[in-house]
């Protein structure tokens, strides 16, 4: 019983300390961080407050995803492990921004310039070569604008469709149907409207 208590009392009075961990110990442990510099314009080259934007891991499996708002003068900065990232900025009234090819390292931060322009919902139909409409069409608006993302849906029972967000530049129209021809029209412009008639596979012109 004495023994046990001498221990004991060894152990209570004990004053060593912890051991202090290297400071180079706690830098390589501490997580490494990069800046990412965001400036968010109009076509005007004017400041645009409030815009939301996003960026995700573009090789990871499930990928990171950061979240962002320029202030008032148009900028954010956000600061993220280094990485390879896919850049996005959606806000209504404007066409979407996406930089695929966002490279943050340690020592080398990026920046995000995007210039926004104003979008807008473009309708149309789609018929087969007697006029009558054609359901399921599936249609791709593919902007000439690099930084735009490509369009796709697929048309309504009574042959109509509408794309939501398309931008005021060039594109291509694509139009497909099992059975019909595939369809390709090019625009210099956004179109007012998109009205195509797509011809069954073998039939004579």
């Amino acid at each position: 019983m004495g023994l046990v208590v001498g221990v004991l009392a060894c152990a209570g009075t004990s004053k060593q300390g912890p051991v202090p961990v290297p400071e180079v110990a706690r830098t390589e442990a501490a997580p490494a961080s990069a800046v990412l510099t965001v400036l968010a314009k109009d076509a005007k080259g004017q400041p645009l407050p409030g815009i939301p934007f996003r960026i995700r891991q573009a090789m990871a499996d499930p990928p990171e995803v950061y979240w962002g708002t320029t202030d008032a003068r148009g900028q954010a900065r956000l600061k993220v492990p280094p990485d390879w990232y896919v850049f996005t900025a959606e806000a209504s009234g404007f066409q979407t921004f996406v930089d695929p090819d966002v490279r943050l390292g340690r020592e080398h931060p990026a920046s995000v310039t995007m210039t926004l322009r104003p979008s807008a919902s473009v309708s149309g139909r789609v018929v087969d070569g007697a006029g009558q409409p054609l359901r399921a069409v599936s249609l791709s608006w593919i902007p000439a604008d690099t930084t735009a993302p490509r369009l796709d849906l697929v048309g309504n029972p009574d042959g109509t469709f509408r794309f939501e967000g398309m931008g005021p530049g060039p594109g291509v129209l694509l139009a497909r149907r099992k059975g019909y021809s595939d369809e390709r029209q090019v625009f210099d412009a956004r179109p007012a409207e998109l009205n195509l008639a797509l011809r069954e596979q073998g039939a004579c012109g």
